[in-house]
């Protein structure tokens, strides 16, 4: 049985390739985190993103992000 998710109570971090050839999904993003979303876009597209160096930039920010989680 497929349910919709409900809004996220807290506040997201989506990261979108920059080159990504598909529709911008940041809005519905947006509307599902009732603490909103920050969207950080990475350069290169939805492959590229993995590999390096792409993925270093992506690992650092990625690094930078978590350690200003509260704990």
């Amino acid at each position: 049985l497929f349910r919709s998710p409900g809004a996220y109570p807290g506040r997201l971090t989506l990261f979108r390739a920059r080159g990504a050839m598909t529709a911008d999904p940041s809005a519905e993003w947006q509307e599902l985190a009732a603490g909103g979303a920050d969207v950080h876009l990475i350069d290169g597209n939805h492959y590229s993103i993995l590999r390096m160096p792409a993925v270093e930039r992506f690992g650092r920010r990625l690094g930078s992000d978590l350690r200003e989680v509260p704990k």
